[in-house]
């Protein structure tokens, strides 16, 4: 790519190529670290795993999420324009909202895995552990909260309707 800018260019492609490598070359390096990010954070998951934390099935899957999440969402602030649309920072709220209720879903579903008994019948008969109703507690006004901004969000971007030419005729 540096020598993309320094030498003659002989074709229409070259010159395409040179135009386009600006709004390219951050989406591949955002990618490419989000890659490795990927990678690092799988490899400490699965070893914990292996050292005897019971993971089930979609634990695995919100894990995955939002370590898929973490470069669409860097992607989308790093190729920024000038004149940001109101549809793209709507999307850049709402992929930060998704980020925040994954991440509080595996969370909660984490420390709910490790409070909770191993698969005894009945254990929700007599009483429920207090630590796991705390955590889904918490783990439910997030979402909620993530969701009512997020409509909040969507309601102030919204273009306003025009006024009436009604006018107040009190005196």
């Amino acid at each position: 790519m540096r020598n993309l800018h320094r030498a003659k260019l002989r074709s229409r492609w070259a010159t395409w190529l040179k135009e386009r490598s600006k709004q390219k070359f951050p989406v591949i390096l955002i990618f490419s670290q989000g890659w490795f990010l990927l990678l690092t954070a799988m490899l400490i998951w699965f070893t914990i795993v292996e050292l005897g934390f019971i993971a089930n099935t979609l634990q695995h899957a919100l894990l995955f999420l939002v370590l898929l999440l973490i470069p669409v969402r860097r992607i989308l602030a790093g190729t920024d324009s000038h004149s940001i649309s109101p549809r793209r920072e709507l999307t850049a709220r709402g992929l930060t909202y998704l980020n925040v209720m994954v991440i509080t879903l595996f969370i909660a579903s984490a420390v709910s895995n490790t409070i909770l008994p191993e698969q005894q019948a009945g254990v929700f008969a007599n009483e429920a552990p207090l630590g796991a109703i705390l955590v889904w507690l918490s783990a439910v006004l997030i979402l909620l909260t993530c969701f009512v901004l997020f409509l909040d969000h969507i309601v102030r971007k919204m273009p306003t309707s025009p006024k009436s030419e009604e006018q107040d005729t009190l005196d």
